[in-house]
């Protein structure tokens, strides 16, 4: 892990430009972590890990996902999660980490077909969701763009009515912070050409882009880093424009 870490930071640091000083979080890759991870990341003075999956209790309809936590008294979000499910034959124990911070990785909510024309979607959109992938549940798959593109299969109304569905949720609900997992590389003629079946680089491209400018039109809405949402969760107080 150590590793790991120190290359996703020299990549940071040399190829993007980032200074050392603002990299405080750490992402496993395929947010496969452990125990180890999140040791390393505290020994390292991380302020957070935004790893662990978070929210896929039947009781979180997407108005309700957590806060960013402390790991001092490990993740409930762990437990919930198929890593800590008792009956996954992988079950993967972690440990209270003092200090450092989850910035929990949610998962997305699938608008039901009464929802799905609101938000610009053709009805069935959950159906056609687990014809691909039997295994989801309660209107939820997990909340990175590889997930929706390429294993979903969306097109560009779909993705872009789902991030603005969520968006939506969070705002009516109790306002926990929507983090939501992208990758950089996706958004290349070479990667949406080759896995991206049902959208091409420019209509992934402008959905980020149009969910930016939806997002924005909100006047409560704003976008922020990992590191001063928790510093905020420390210390709230009201915000202004």
């Amino acid at each position: 892990w150590e590793k790991h870490i120190r290359n996703a930071t020299d990549d940071l640091v040399q190829i993007v430009g980032v200074s050392v000083n603002d990299i405080l979080g750490f992402r496993t890759p395929y947010l496969l972590y452990t125990a180890n991870s999140l040791n390393v990341l505290k020994a390292q003075n991380f302020l957070y890990d935004c790893s662990i999956e978070d929210g896929y209790a039947p009781e979180f309809d997407g108005s309700n996902f957590r806060w960013p936590y402390r790991l001092d008294g490990a993740s409930p979000g762990h437990t919930e999660s198929w890593y800590g499910r008792d009956d996954n034959s992988a079950h993967l124990e972690i440990e209270a980490v003092s200090g450092l911070w989850e910035l929990p990785n949610a998962p997305v909510m699938i608008p039901s077909d009464s929802e799905c024309e609101k938000y610009g979607i053709t009805p069935g959109l959950w159906d056609r969701l687990q014809e691909k992938m039997p295994y989801l549940e309660n209107h939820k798959i997990t909340g990175l763009d590889y997930n929706i593109w390429t294993m979903g299969e969306v097109n560009k109304a779909e993705f872009l009515g789902i991030l603005k569905y969520n968006l939506d949720l969070r705002l009516n609900g109790n306002r926990a912070p929507f983090m939501f997992g992208t990758h950089s590389q996706y958004y290349t003629r070479e990667w949406a050409d080759n896995y991206v079946p049902n959208a091409t680089v420019e209509e992934m491209r402008a959905a980020i882009e149009e969910f930016v400018a939806y997002a924005l039109s909100k006047d409560v809405v704003r976008f922020t880093t990992g590191a001063e949402i928790i510093n905020w969760c420390k210390l709230p107080v009201p915000l202004s424009r």
